[in-house]
């Protein structure tokens, strides 16, 4: 066995966010059902300006993700995004002293769908995790005292998190149950309105980390000071993607080839086919395959790692390289993980590698190392540098 030069100085790393409850209890109290303020879940120390202005300025203003609101609506791109020429190409680029001017007035800088910006996105990532589901990360901008909105609900759950300042949140309770994506407030309102009563009135300050259900109308006002926060979305599997899942694998079923004239003639290709469909959708196994088909088309971002992980001369992590279970859900089976790469399946003796990443998985390698003392560095190693290369685990 190798001599051991490692050892585990710190405590476990710890999430970005501190949700101050267990997922399992989350999802029984609150998930789908309530709202939930969480007090100083997050710390902002490490979040600045420049980092906000850095992820804003890569985002594309031309990009429908990217707007500028005012309770009246979104602002004309042509009046903040500037069309050029350079070198024979057309380019757009964002006209800040119009960004500017509308933020002045009150507007509100809005840009959605931020990925592959770790200093938002590890945020997404502790959320994606929490939940078991895929995440979308939105920012909003502001610095006066107009709403960017009007009362409105989402068709997505959303974690609010408070990066810079205070927003007021007024929340109401829903009048359309358990909207979906092709569903939206502003098309549906005049049958289903927002009540009169609010459920909360509140004020989300720094630091703090706020979960609204899908469907909860909500109206939020900044306070004339700076305010930052992210919209993280979670998006689960429904039952219509189930439904759908199952529908596109008919074909193989001779009910669903059949040709149809009249219901008379059909009626009873239809019974069977409906035999068919509710078999299906009822069978555990049918449903396993179709929630790790689900988990498995949904990608978490992963920081790129070229010194480390493309560089042919390097075959270990070092000691005290940070990193981060990168897998989605890890509940769907004992023996392997379900990852956007495939399935990765552990020997019958690195079962425990995997257990002990699922019950932490953030930590170092000098703090796997320690856990598993029978283990040589290079068994480990060789390990760990393969979950690496493959995604399973990300280096932060």
């Amino acid at each position: 066995m190798l001599q051991r030069t490692c050892r585990a100085e710190i405590d476990f790393i710890k999430m970005k966010i501190n949700f101050k409850i267990k997922a399992d209890e989350f999802k029984q109290k609150y998930q789908e059902r309530l709202p939930f303020i969480i007090k100083g879940a997050v710390d902002t120390s490490s979040v600045h300006w420049a980092d906000i202005n850095d992820i804003i300025s890569r985002c594309d203003p031309q990009s429908e993700h990217f707007r500028v609101s005012f309770p009246s609506g979104n602002v004309d791109k042509e009046k903040y995004v500037h069309t050029y020429f350079h070198v024979g190409d057309v380019r757009r680029k964002l006209n800040r002293p119009a960004l500017y001017g509308f933020l002045r007035q009150g507007g509100t800088l809005v840009a959605n769908h931020i990925y592959d910006e770790p200093k938002f996105n590890d945020y997404a990532k502790d959320v994606a995790q929490f939940t078991g589901r895929q995440t979308v990360t939105s920012a909003y901008v502001a610095f006066g005292k107009t709403d960017s909105y009007r009362e409105h609900w989402d068709s997505r759950d959303v974690f609010a998190v408070q990066l810079k300042g205070r927003k007021r949140w007024i929340v109401y309770s829903p009048s359309f149950e358990a909207p979906l994506y092709m569903h939206q407030s502003k098309y549906i309102e005049h049958k289903y309105p927002c009540p009169d009563e609010p459920y909360l009135d509140f004020v989300l300050e720094e630091g703090d980390v706020f979960y609204i259900p899908r469907g909860w109308w909500h109206n939020v006002t900044p306070l004339g000071e700076p305010t930052v926060h992210l919209a993280i979305g979670t998006f689960p599997a429904f039952g219509i993607d189930y439904a759908k899942w199952v529908f596109r694998k008919l074909p193989e079923c001779i009910h669903a080839r059949m040709a149809l004239e009249n219901y008379a003639q059909d009626k009873e290709t239809i019974r069977l086919l409906a035999e068919v469909i509710s078999e299906r959708m009822n069978d555990p196994v049918c449903y396993r395959e179709f929630m790790e088909s689900h988990v498995a088309d949904q990608i978490l971002e992963t920081r790129l790692n070229l010194e480390t992980l493309g560089n042919a001369s390097v075959n270990a992590l070092e000691c005290d390289a940070q990193l981060r279970l990168n897998v989605l859900r890890s509940d769907l089976s004992d023996d392997y993980l379900v990852t956007s790469n495939g399935k990765v399946w552990f020997q019958d003796d690195l079962q425990p590698l995997k257990d002990f990443l699922v019950t932490n998985p953030q930590v170092n390698v000098s703090q796997i190392e320690e856990k598993f003392p029978d283990r040589t560095r290079a068994e480990l190693s060789e390990a760990l540098y393969s979950l690496a290369m493959n995604g399973t685990i990300e280096i932060i």
